[in-house]
């Protein structure tokens, strides 16, 4: 047997490294023991002095003995003395001769049944190749050998007439025995050239001699190019090298049972004088090993995925207080410590560390009493625990003991649940004290709609509950519940057991006036549906009755106040127009020295300061005039297809003049794809003149102003004026887009402003449909934009089209 050499420590592996390979190694014991216990027949292992070092779950059976009873003893535990000493002298020789032996033979059992069976043992060596004890599997041949010695009566009785019969039968029989003797492996030889030229059986069904499976090397049988293929590169360099190999796997895909996997090991044969003669070796189909393993692993996976998908904090220890796994959401409920939760950490030493940390509110000042306390529940839970951590969340721990005796943790936040439950006795608290100190009545009923609890609203409603206990509502207040439409249909409504709410109706007091009461309430039901009666409450509401009767008038008065304010501002609007006409057609005959020079500078400064004055009130008086007629909703509007780009240059060129004073930049793009709309071109070129005013006034000498159209949507338009002025504070955006409101620095808008400017933009593009917005930045400058729908049909109740 190959040796391999021993591992050589490295020192500079981690301890993660070392605890995964403990991980890995007790994982592949694990799956050993699955395999073992799987093994369909009796299977052991014995160390070299003879004494039971592992049994499967069959050798229990088979002996009728636990495992448990069963390891570290000898051979008298399952077989009577004679049969004990027989089966060592065979154990005897099979360690002196390192070779298998099997046998057939009686087992006579305690309950006296005897059983025939073929027994194999087998030398079993470590790594090194060290002898460390042997193995055996036994298989039980009872009722073979039953059939068989039945076939050999009837072949007795019918030699003569069926003798070549029994002949066929004889064959079958040795093929059997043969079959038996090598079902496990299949053994195979190759000649120099590497190409079959035995084997015992057949691998899988696809390899058989019509295959011509001989004659051909073992990668051109299962056909893959054993030139290109890693795998397969390195077995044919093995072979061509004439090297021993070991457990060399690979798979085959089978049309009957589809894919198989199988492992073969081979020695090279030489003769006498060193030439290389060939190949022996043997195949095994570990296609259900590989699968037991694959779906261990799988269900591995599947359960650290259902224990990590916890919304609850899990952990796991073996029944030597081991840390085995816990999920991501227990770390985070206990992090100060959780970087110690590795496989093989002991429970007492991590819990210790963490009564420590702090982390636990109870542990502060008591560490030691409190690890005793936590050492007792965990190895004895009881009921449930509670625990509050530092950051104020209180943790629930339950504790199981697996039938393995390990401990499986859950730790439930139920943070929330505390403080609902503390919600709750704080909201029964304070509904107890409202009920004590509210002016509401909370009023009960039976099933039959009759009071049967009530606290009193008022004395001076009701001087006793006696007038209300045992009677109806309608029945206390005297109401015609019958044929008084509002009274019926409240009683309807609780006849048939529906909720109600606000429920009001008129009494007098015991004083005569007229009160309004309130009411509302809903059915109660016990828990299989039978109606019990009605809990509510009911509110005096006659002072809330007056203030709305009082703020319907005020609201009345208000109304006419606005009108009357509405035809005041028109009225004195008409009529300061044509003192203003006046005064500017006056001025502007002595600014053109019409009758003759004025002989003074100052008084031409006059008539200048008079005229730029008169031309304010003009401007101001025709703002109050559409804003009084938009608020009226009289101003009417005509609605045609107005060509964009020539209203706006209408628009830039009543300020052109004021622009070049100022020395400031103008610029204008327009999309023709959105250049026409339906819109009133009037509203649309005042809404123009007046942002683009604004824009002039608070924009600096040498300042930027643009102004520029283009599409907002599949039918909407926008209109977008943009200055590198003043700015406007955010807070202030409400404030100037309401009538007179303003902002910025008026200080540098020497024209001055009259405040209506973007709220009269702002009820116009209203009025089409659309919407005004802001952006401004203090220091930077401001974009308005304006939205226009290119077709829709405007909601002014007064336009033309």
């Amino acid at each position: 047997m190959r040796e391999i050499p021993p591992t050589v420590p490295d020192e500079n592996r981690s301890k993660d490294s070392l605890l995964q390979e403990l991980a890995d190694l007790r994982r592949r014991e694990q799956q050993l023991r699955a395999v073992i216990d799987t093994c369909p027949v009796p299977l052991f292992l014995k160390d070299t002095e003879g004494r039971y070092l592992v049994a499967n779950r069959e050798f229990e059976k088979w002996y009728n003995q636990a495992e448990k009873d069963i390891l570290g003893g000898s051979l008298e535990l399952v077989l009577s003395p004679t049969q004990a000493e027989a089966a060592r002298a065979r154990d005897r020789k099979v360690l002196e001769t390192h070779r298998p032996d099997e046998r057939e033979l009686d087992i006579t059992f305690p309950d006296g049944v005897t059983r025939r069976s073929i027994g194999t043992k087998f030398p079993v060596f470590d790594n090194a190749g060290d002898l460390m004890g042997l193995g055996g599997v036994r298989i039980d041949v009872t009722a073979l050998r039953a059939a068989e010695a039945e076939l050999k009566k009837a072949h007795a009785e019918l030699e003569q007439r069926v003798e070549d019969r029994t002949r066929e039968l004889q064959q079958s029989e040795r093929r059997f025995r043969d079959f038996a003797e090598g079902a496990t492996d299949s053994f195979w030889e190759m000649d120099a050239d590497l190409y079959f030229t035995s084997m015992t059986h057949m691998l899988h069904p696809d390899h058989s001699p019509s295959r011509q499976v001989f004659g051909k090397t073992r990668w051109e049988v299962v056909g893959v190019d054993a030139y290109t293929d890693p795998v397969w590169v390195s077995h044919r360099q093995d072979m061509e090298a004439h090297r021993p190999f070991r457990d060399f796997e690979y798979q085959v895909t089978d049309t009957t049972n589809g894919v198989r996997r199988f492992t073969v090991s081979g020695s090279p044969i030489f003769d006498d004088n060193g030439v290389f003669k060939g190949y022996r070796g043997t195949a095994s189909d570990i296609t259900k090993r590989v699968m037991a393993e694959e779906k261990a692993l799988a269900a591995s996976n599947q359960l650290t995925e259902a224990i990590e998908a916890l919304s609850e904090g899990f952990i796991f220890f073996d029944a030597d207080e081991r840390f085995v796994i816990c999920n991501s959401k227990y770390r985070e409920m206990y992090a100060p410590t959780s970087d110690m939760l590795e496989p093989g950490v002991q429970y007492e030493d991590w819990v210790r560390a963490y009564a420590l940390s702090g982390r636990d509110l109870d542990t502060i000042g008591r560490e030691g009493e409190w690890l005793k306390e936590r050492l007792q529940e965990y190895r004895n839970p009881t009921e449930p625990k509670e625990y509050r951590l530092n950051d104020g969340r209180h943790i629930r721990t339950l504790e199981y003991i697996t039938a393995s005796g390990g401990s499986a943790g859950l730790r439930v936040d139920v943070t929330e649940s505390r403080r609902l439950e503390a919600a709750l006795r704080e909201s029964e608290s304070r509904f107890r004290d409202f009920a004590e100190a509210t002016s509401d009545s909370f009023w009960e009923m039976d099933a039959n709609l009759c009071f049967s609890n009530t606290t009193l609203m008022q004395d001076s409603i009701h001087s006793t509950t006696t007038e209300l206990i045992g009677n109806t509502r309608w029945g206390a207040v005297g109401a015609d519940a019958q044929n008084d439409p509002h009274w019926s249909a409240h009683r309807q409504d609780m006849e048939a057991h529906r909720p109600f709410r606000n429920f009001e109706y008129w009494l007098d007091d015991k004083a005569g006036n007229a009160r309004c009461i309130s009411i509302s309430g809903v059915p109660q039901f016990d828990d299989s549906g039978v109606f019990l009666g009605y809990r509510g409450g009911a509110m005096d509401v006659t002072n809330l009755k007056k203030a709305e009767e009082s703020v319907r008038a005020a609201l009345e008065d208000a109304r006419e106040a606005d009108k009357a304010k509405q035809d005041f501002l028109a009225n004195m609007s008409h009529e300061l127009r044509t003192p203003l006409n006046a005064i500017m057609g006056f001025s502007e005959v002595m600014q053109m020295e019409f009758f003759g020079p004025l002989n003074n500078a100052r008084y031409l400064d006059y008539v200048n300061d008079i005229s730029q004055s008169a031309n304010h009130l003009l401007v101001l008086v025709n703002d109050i005039l559409d804003l009084s007629k938009i608020e009226a909703g009289k101003l009417e509007l005509s609605f045609a297809d107005i060509d964009l780009a020539a209203v706006a240059s209408a628009a830039v060129r009543e300020l052109e003049g004021s622009m070049r004073k100022k020395s400031q930049h103008f610029s204008m793009d327009i999309d023709r794809n959105a250049a026409t709309i339906h819109a009133d071109g009037s509203a649309v070129r005042q809404m123009l003149t007046n942002l683009l005013s604004n824009a002039m006034k608070f924009t600096p000498e040498n300042g930027d102003i643009s102004l520029s159209v283009g599409m907002a949507g599949p039918d909407m338009v926008k209109i977008t004026v943009a200055d590198s002025g003043v700015g406007i504070p955010k807070s202030d955006i409400d404030k100037v887009l309401s009538p007179f409101g303003q902002s910025g620095d008026i200080k540098l808008a020497r024209e001055g402003g009259t405040g209506l400017g973007l709220p009269i933009v702002a009820a116009l593009a209203k009025l089409h449909d659309g919407t005004l917005e802001i952006d401004s930045k203090v220091g930077t400058g401001t974009q308005v934009h304006i939205t226009l729908p290119r077709t829709q049909n405007p909601t002014n109740p007064i336009h033309n089209d």
